[in-house]
């Protein structure tokens, strides 16, 4: 609607639909990719070109911090050019360039392990190019997921007190935690740890070096949480004191044994999965066996059958890490498995090869069946099908004969055409957003122009907003929808609409009492809604902007107040007080002294009024009869501070979402000023530990001086 109505095409992803209709079990309802990251990057991007690093953005909800909340990943280094050139083919290279990075420290850390050219062709190719990767690219998810094997190459040159390759480990760690979500950078940390802990190499150096190991990773880990404690140490103060969406809800992502083929591009690696790992099962001396524990562990969990192992991916969801999550070690530990798989291919005896082969050829043989059953358009489950067939068998075909093939060129092209059906997965038509530039058009221009002060509601019952869910940070217009994970406040608790997504508060039903009380006083309706009640602020093409009667917004006197009841809904005591107006307030002191009386105004009786409505810096003016309580509709959080005619006073937590302070009577200048210590600090710790890390890392690893040592002694004898 957005795009039809600034003048752009916009064709509907039918793949994505027929598959939807076609496996309903096939995909989660993910919203995340435009509405928090593309938007977000966006956001710093916008604000970094003007001279400021934004730590509140005013535009998601009724605002919410930009380090504090999980998200962001504002240091990301892969994001700059994006920061430079805030364009969508830009943010599509970042996101090419994070798969590139990934894709070369595969490469580089297979070719250390001794493997063939196409061993490790093959394996760096499913660790890029697997259906997980390029479906959630555009997610935080996989950034972690690219800098695993850099983690682990560093992890194989590190040694105690061997400070230069403890530096460029760190960094390494350091890097995953800026790119990656942060639940999936813990798991990818604990996968490299674990590897450089217990594989078969390491553990034969003998118990003095697993000490050592040991004292080496305590210092890793040390240093590196220093390095992150900007990012890591905010939103760890939300946790303890304020309360977090997950309380309330948790991500439920039910898995079964029809995960497997959750994406049609699934169904093209499933062949090359199972016929080479019949190799491994066939040479099984020769695979790692910390990778094949790893896959199978993550096939347990992730791919549980009906009658066991159902309650596992509950659990671990439970406890605040959904098993989505563990997706990238599913793939990571296939990419690596395969290439040791295949490098065993050559050595096996006839019956094996011959064994393997079979199992391939009757995988290719369902894949076909699978194929050919699914009630969807050839041509919507991949572009060139047929050839994509085509190439598979061949490459099944090609590997029967790989062990009489000794020049280096053959078998790499064979892991070519072994790879080329990836070449071709719709998961790719994820990226197809990138093709609408984010316009504006009469009404998003009105607003900005008419009312800067506003939160705006979009609402749809169809789920296409006229503005998505937080996409008010790409048009610059304050949006009372909110696509987080963690909220500081009780949104969910209050206004949770039952057909959100697990990490969505928007409102697909016109409930006019509900935005108000989120502070909403202009709302966006198509063209074909039913408006009646509503004054029309301006026409557009495809939807109009009309006002919320009698609603107060964003900034208020309040005229009906009173103490929270700790035990009692918010939303209750909301709906208790606001029968004649929206102007309420349950207020709770949050550490500071509350007046027994709370004081009332009555309707009409004070004025108040922005005079300065910046990301973190807002002056408000009033004027009122009587000592009163003003609202600011926007998020009650911590580092906020007010300020009356220059002394500073205390904010009170109003409505379990809202900052409110008391004003006395006259004239007087109200200045609400975001300024986080939490975050000050954390981000002095993290930029000094960095510069320390980096100075180490350029030094140069001290050699030990045996060798020459030796040598003058056999000289000397």
């Amino acid at each position: 609607m957005l795009a039809q109505s600034s003048g752009q095409e916009l064709r509907i992803d039918s793949p994505w639909i027929k598959r939807l209709e076609a496996m309903p079990w096939s995909e989660e309802p993910e919203v995340a990719p435009i509405t928090i990251n593309w938007a977000e990057n966006l956001y710093f991007a916008r604000k970094i070109k003007e001279g400021q690093f934004p730590l509140w953005d005013p535009y998601a909800g009724s605002g919410s911090p930009t380090i504090d909340n999980g998200q962001s990943r504002p240091f990301n280094p892969f994001r700059l050019p994006f920061y430079l050139f805030p364009t969508t083919w830009v943010y599509s290279l970042t996101l090419l360039a994070g798969l590139v990075f990934g894709g070369i420290g595969t490469y580089l850390w297979l070719s250390r392990q001794e493997l063939s050219s196409a061993a490790v062709t093959l394996g760096t190719g499913l660790f890029i190019l697997n259906p997980w990767v390029l479906d959630r690219s555009v997610l935080t998810d996989t950034g972690a997921y690219y800098v695993l094997p850099w983690c682990l190459l560093t992890l194989e040159k590190t040694s105690w007190k061997t400070w230069p390759s403890i530096a460029r480990a760190i960094l390494c760690f350091v890097l995953m935690g800026h790119s990656g979500h942060p639940e999936v950078s813990l798991v990818m940390a604990g996968v490299a740890t674990c590897f450089y802990l217990f594989s078969e190499r390491k553990q034969a150096k003998g118990h003095e070096d697993f000490v050592g190991r040991i004292k080496t990773i305590g210092v890793i880990a040390g240093l590196t949480l220093a390095c992150l404690t900007v990012l890591w140490l905010p939103p760890l103060q939300l946790l303890f004191i304020g309360e977090i969406y997950k309380k309330y809800a948790r991500f439920v992502f039910p898995q079964d044994w029809r995960s497997l083929v959750a994406l049609p591009s699934d169904v093209f690696v499933a062949p090359a999965i199972f016929a080479v790992l019949s190799c491994a099962l066939c040479a099984w001396k020769k695979i790692p066996k910390f990778w094949m524990a790893l896959f199978a562990a993550m096939v347990f969990v992730l791919f549980p059958m009906p009658w066991i192992g159902l309650g596992l991916p509950t659990l671990i969801t439970s406890v605040g890490l959904p098993s989505l999550y563990l997706k990238g070690v599913f793939w990571a530990s296939l990419s690596f498995l395969v290439a040791f798989s295949l490098d065993a291919y050559r050595v096996l005896k006839k019956g094996a090869v011959a064994a393997a082969s079979i199992i391939g050829g009757a995988m290719l043989t369902l894949t076909g069946w699978q194929f050919a059953s699914l009630p969807i358009a050839r041509n919507d489950i991949s572009a060139f099908p047929n050839i994509v067939f085509i190439l598979l068998a061949v490459g099944l075909v090609a590997f029967i004969g790989f062990d009489s093939i000794r020049k280096r060129l053959i078998p790499i092209l064979m892991s070519a055409i072994f790879l080329a059906p990836l070449a071709f997965p719709l998961s790719l038509n994820k990226l197809s957003w990138n093709t609408i530039d984010f316009k504006t058009n009469s009404v998003v221009e009105w607003l900005k122009t008419n009312r800067p002060n506003s939160r705006t509601a979009s609402v749809d019952s169809g789920l296409f907003f006229a503005i998505p869910p937080n996409l008010g940070q790409a048009y610059g217009v304050g949006c009372v929808e909110i696509v987080a994970v963690m909220f500081p406040n009780n949104y969910y608790s209050m206004f949770h609409c039952p057909r959100a997504f697990p990490t969505a508060i928007f409102f697909d039903f016109l409930s006019l009492n509900t935005l108000s009380q989120m502070g909403a006083s202009v709302v966006l309706l198509s063209n074909e809604a039913s408006s009646s009640g509503l004054d029309v602020l301006i026409k557009g093409t495809r939807f109009s902007a009309y006002t919320i009667p009698r609603a107060h917004g964003r900034l208020y006197l309040a005229e009906r107040t009173s103490h929270h009841k700790p035990g009692t809904n918010f939303g209750s005591e909301i709906i208790s007080l606001s029968q004649e107006t929206d102007a309420v307030a349950v207020v709770e002191g949050m550490g500071n002294p509350i007046p027994v009386v709370i004081p009332e105004i009555p309707s009409g009786k004070g004025n108040v009024a922005f005079e300065h409505d910046n990301t973190d810096d807002v002056f408000v003016r009033t004027e009122c009869p009587m000592e009163g309580l003003l609202v600011l509709r926007d998020s009650w959080y911590p580092g906020w501070k007010a300020f009356l005619d220059g002394k500073k006073i205390p904010i009170s937590r109003i409505n379990g979402c809202f900052r409110g302070v008391i004003v006395p009577a006259g004239e007087h200048k109200i200045r609400f000023l975001y300024r986080p210590t939490l975050v000050y600090v954390s981000g002095a710790v993290s930029l000094l530990t960095m510069l320390l890390v980096i100075y180490f890392s350029l030094h140069k690893s001290s050699t030990p001086r045996i060798g020459p040592t030796i040598a003058s002694r056999s000289s000397t004898s």
